[in-house]
């Protein structure tokens, strides 16, 4: 029991030392604009833009996209979008933008380029992070 105790603090202290970008399916800063604020380069520095060269392996491996999205219909309607928040942190996003292959919404991931971790899913346009 002792043990069990000692492994559950140490699992809550470390949580305590992660980058907060939003908890429970609630963001945080610029995460809380909508997609295509963000994209709109709304409240953050653009980077870089470009329709994202992803093989069907990379695609069918990043979650939302293995979800019931077909890279055939997809592999050209995918939109890496980088840029950097006010406090200088860096991310990009990797999202759809084609109705032939979303329907009308996009969906996608956004990575922390600094830790290559995914942060947050859109789903239906809407930005929820992990």
């Amino acid at each position: 029991m002792k043990n069990l105790i000692a492994f559950i603090t140490v699992l809550v202290s470390l949580n305590a030392f992660a980058t907060d970008y939003g908890q429970y399916g609630e963001c945080s800063g610029v995460f809380t604009q909508a997609l295509w604020e963000i994209t709109d380069g709304e409240g953050v520095d653009v980077l870089y833009e470009t329709t994202a060269q992803m093989t069907e392996k990379e695609f069918n491996s990043t979650p939302v996209f293995n979800d019931g999205f077909e890279y055939q219909s997809c592999k050209d309607s995918v939109r890496e979008f980088a840029f950097m928040d006010m406090e200088g942190n860096e991310f990009k996003i990797m999202y759809t933008n084609e109705e032939n292959c979303d329907g009308g919404n996009s969906y996608g991931v956004i990575v922390d380029m600094n830790s290559s971790k995914i942060i947050a899913h859109i789903n239906d346009s809407d930005i929820s992070c992990l």
